[in-house]
């Protein structure tokens, strides 16, 4: 932020959160231009406490900062703000299935010559897939877009050898959102839902047993994205 137009003068750089006069985060009344980082948006509001009359929303575009002078019924006249980063994750009720398809899928290892392949996990029951044997074997989605992860379902198979799915943990991008339960029986879905919802845009299930990993069938599901 600027005292001056054309972004000039005193200038300072904020973070994302809320910010006040009232507590001394930046002079009353003595902003006059703005630049907005690519992938951040800034409000501005007329009295402290985030109160009064508030500006429309100006985020920087996907690729670049904007920069722009503050329109003169605003200049000067900006009590408090806030500052957040504008989420790429695709706007979804909660509780809403994540589609994917055979192609978004992949594994660690193919058993038996590519028999029991990834995509099987798209069966729902009537196939089922199969890595090799070790600690760490995965299968994983990816999605076209990203989300806010709230939970997963994984259906065991259904033949044999339900307990190798127990302890199976569940990642988002890289973040743990969970395992599955111990005492896992065949032909059974188990709810992994993550300790708090995740951002992400693929799905990896990991071995934790020195076994085999195969399962039937897959859903994810989202939470609900905060306000900004």
């Amino acid at each position: 932020m600027y005292a001056d137009r054309f972004n000039r003068g005193q200038k300072k750089s904020f973070r994302e959160g809320s910010y006040d006069q009232s507590k001394k985060d930046f002079p009353n009344d003595a902003i006059s231009s703005y630049k907005v980082q690519a992938g951040y948006c800034v409000q501005f509001y007329q009295h402290s406490s985030l109160r009064g009359k508030k500006s429309k929303k100006i985020c920087g575009s996907e690729k670049k900062l904007v920069k722009a002078n503050m329109p003169r019924r605003w200049d000067n006249e900006v009590s408090s703000m806030k500052v957040w980063k504008e989420s790429s994750v695709k706007s979804v009720p909660a509780n809403t299935k994540v589609t994917f398809n055979r192609r978004s899928v992949r594994q660690s290892t193919n058993y038996g010559n590519n028999s029991y392949p990834a995509s099987n996990a798209w069966s729902n029951g009537s196939k089922f897939t199969h890595t090799n044997s070790g600690v760490g074997q995965w299968w994983e989605v990816k999605f076209n877009d990203e989300y806010l992860i709230g939970k997963v379902k994984i259906l065991n198979r259904r033949d044999c050898c339900g307990g190798r799915l127990a302890r199976t943990k569940v990642f988002v991008d890289n973040q743990v959102c969970g395992e599955v339960q111990n005492g896992t029986r065949n032909g059974t879905w188990y709810e992994v839902r993550c300790a708090k919802p995740l951002y992400g845009r693929r799905i990896r299930l990991v071995t934790q047993q020195r076994t085999y990993l195969s399962i039937s069938g897959f859903e994810a599901y989202t939470a609900a994205l905060p306000s900004a």
